[in-house]
């Protein structure tokens, strides 16, 4: 990654799958400033000759919808199918503990992506104030039982005077 390319100056949180033909997908966070609280996008390489050579990045998720919002912590994985889900936190920058878990999905080895999903109604617990995934790579289950199960790091804790940290998968 270079600085500076397009509007970022920032990039972290790194990943990289490889999509079911042949083709390396690296993917992070695309930040407009050095801080968890401005302005982030996740963004794409591709590489069509295993690493050797990589085109320019292209944002693949981001979020407007309430003014600036970060988008972050992707935990990519590919399932039997080759479809490259990427599992992300999104939240508005001015409110940290409004955060959600998205996926977003491609079924054309990256090179478009869906509008995404929330998943908050199916993960997040009335009791937790404040949850979200990765980041790092998830894990797709080839064996029985459960063959086909992604398993993607999460993480969750209550808000009360006494918060309770607790991780799952």
């Amino acid at each position: 990654w270079e600085m500076e390319e397009q509007y970022l100056t920032d990039f972290r949180i790194p990943a990289i799958v490889r999509a079911a033909n042949g083709d390396l997908l690296a993917i992070a966070e695309g930040r407009t400033v050095p801080s968890d609280a401005g302005e982030i996008h996740l963004i794409c390489r591709r590489s069509q000759d295993d690493g050797g050579t990589w085109d320019q990045p292209y944002i693949i998720a981001q979020d407007r919808s309430n003014g600036t919002t970060c988008v972050g912590n992707p935990v990519p994985l590919v399932n039997s199918q080759g479809h490259i889900f990427i599992f992300h936190n999104r939240q508005p920058t001015t409110a940290h503990d409004d955060r959600h878990v998205w996926v977003i999905k491609s079924t054309d080895h990256g090179a478009t992506w869906d509008a995404g999903t929330n998943l908050d109604s199916t993960l997040k617990d009335a009791a937790w104030g404040w949850h979200g995934c990765g980041p790092c790579h998830g894990i797709v289950k080839e064996f029985a039982p459960n063959k086909g199960r992604m398993i993607v790091p999460f993480y969750a804790a209550t808000l009360d005077a006494n918060p309770t940290p607790m991780d799952f998968a």
